[in-house]
């Protein structure tokens, strides 16, 4: 596993110091030069962060979205106005709008006073670096990793059910989760690397 911030190294000069801007920067790259590939694995080896950290396994996997939360609290804070995000995928043809919002006005939609929103970039700063990156065994994909050892995100849902949060005591409650989980994680992996 590769130890850099390889969000910073994919990005380049696009890179900043916000770690939602680095994300919407990030999908609005990807998606845009996926066209330039011959299959989509291709595509993951040089541009999925899993892949990158991962020196291009196609193994490699994302421990905690970053795209989830993202949307949990701007729906929740923008519910008023009635605007929801959306990541780009088929369903709306790829469309990169929400995405350029976010980059061209975070502080309108995600004003970084917000209690939500300073644990949402606590959690993304964490997000993009090695601690949230993993790499599947053989085992895992087989099943053999037991389901009743998966500690679910939020208390009381069993690790096959899922939620959507639009409650602002849960999805805060799940941010400190993911916050905790990485930085225990980070610390670890530094720990290795020392």
């Amino acid at each position: 596993m590769r130890t850099d911030n390889m969000m910073r190294i994919y990005l380049g000069d696009e890179y900043t110091g916000d770690s939602l801007i680095n994300f919407c920067r990030y999908w609005i790259k990807g998606i845009k030069n996926y066209a330039s590939y011959a299959t989509s694995d291709e595509w993951r080896v040089e541009n999925d962060l899993d892949c990158l950290y991962y020196d291009g396994n196609l193994k490699a996997d994302t421990l905690m979205s970053a795209w989830t939360p993202i949307k949990w609290v701007a729906d929740c804070i923008n519910r008023n106005s009635g605007k929801l995000f959306w990541k780009p995928n088929e369903r709306n043809g790829y469309d990169l709008s929400d995405l350029e919002l976010l980059v061209a006005d975070r502080e309108k939609y995600l004003p970084s006073d917000n209690e939500m929103v300073m644990l949402l970039d606590t959690f993304l700063e964490l997000a993009e670096l090695p601690c949230n990156y993993i790499l599947l065994q053989d085992g895992f994909r087989s099943g053999v990793i037991a389901q009743e050892q998966v500690i679910p995100l939020i208390p009381g849902l069993h690790p096959l059910q899922g939620k959507w949060l639009y409650d602002k005591k849960e999805i805060k409650a799940a941010l400190y989760y993911m916050v905790r989980l990485l930085s225990q994680r980070k610390q670890r992996l530094e720990a290795v690397v020392k």
